[in-house]
């Protein structure tokens, strides 16, 4: 594991909104208690038909081979097909299953407004009291140039829509499966 992520991997659990830094790079990290178990969550994060369901800019996910449920998924390779924009290759560099998942973007980092040179990604999951996960993402993102990270404004908004997302879908599907039973 880097050590960037070893710096990242046990930081509290904050919500924060981007943090001081150069122009050209830009660290977002949310935290959010979802009324949903963590394997849940872990599942909406991990598994490729869910992940489309809450990430409104993705249209299809795919692993590089099959991935066996709650594995171990350090050094396997994500694809990311986004609606616009390019196909992104993500690989896992550090994974405790059902607890924590960093990922870093190895290919497919042009959109149609910005380009990054460096864009990684960590999950971490808290299981709380009454059946509650706290989710922590973090993104951090080096630019290729300076003027690029003013016209992030859709990123922004895009990245906390994702995670109310997220969160509808684990509570609203927790939900109806509770009055189902």
């Amino acid at each position: 594991m880097s050590g960037f992520l070893r710096n990242f991997r046990h930081l509290a659990l904050p919500l924060m909104e981007w943090k001081e830094a150069p122009p050209d790079r830009r660290m977002l990290e949310r935290s959010i208690t979802i009324n949903a178990p963590a394997y849940a969550v872990w599942k909406m994060i991990t598994e490729p038909d869910l992940i489309p369901m809450w990430h409104k800019d993705i249209l299809k996910v795919s692993w590089n081979s099959v991935i066996p449920v709650n594995a171990d998924l350090t050094g396997e390779t994500r694809y990311l097909y986004y609606q616009h924009g390019p196909v992104q290759k993500q690989v896992i560099t550090d994974c405790e299953p059902g607890r924590l998942l960093s990922y870093e973007t190895r290919e497919g980092k042009r959109f149609s407004h910005f380009a990054i040179d460096l864009h990684i990604g960590i999950f971490k999951l808290r299981s709380l009291d009454n059946n509650n996960t706290e989710l922590y993402w973090l993104n951090y993102i080096e630019f290729e140039s300076a003027h690029q990270s003013a016209q992030l404004n859709r990123y922004i908004s895009s990245f906390k829509q994702n995670l109310i997302s997220l969160k509808w879908v684990l509570e609203n599907a927790i939900l109806k499966t509770s009055a189902s039973s």
